[in-house]
């Protein structure tokens, strides 16, 4: 990744999802643990009346531990069997994430972005290929 790349995740949300997450990452192995630039982890509400309400992290892995966690309980499009459309664009400073093109959220940078080899998700989602 470089600023003005940016890459494209089309999938959905499986029925009755808790989480899953999406890392930008340093390489494709477990152990030792890759740096991960970027992970954005939408988070689900249990709650019938909060459906559409999802809680976004983001946060980064480098130097043994995770950076502070940003959150932000935001009405999104991320929902339970619904199909997704999601951009994360390389910026000059930020990752700027995008859902169903319309702008959701940024994460600033805390590593240049040229360490991203890998894209690494796992989760309550099913990807289109």
């Amino acid at each position: 990744m470089k600023p003005g790349r940016f890459l494209k995740i089309e999938g959905r949300v499986k029925l009755l999802p808790i989480s899953f997450y999406i890392n930008l990452q340093s390489n494709v192995y477990h152990w030792p643990p890759p740096v991960v630039a970027f992970h954005l982890g939408p988070r689900f509400s249990n709650k019938s009346e909060n459906i559409s309400r999802a809680t976004i992290v983001r946060c980064a892995w480098y130097d043994g531990a995770w950076s502070p966690e940003e959150r932000s309980c935001i009405d999104t499009e991320f929902l339970p069997g619904k199909a997704f459309r999601l951009a994360i664009a390389c910026e000059e400073d930020a990752y700027e994430v995008y859902l169903n093109g319309k702008y959701l959220l940024d994460f600033k940078y805390h590593m240049r972005p040229e360490v991203v080899d890998t894209v690494y998700i796992q989760g309550e989602v099913k990807l289109r290929w």
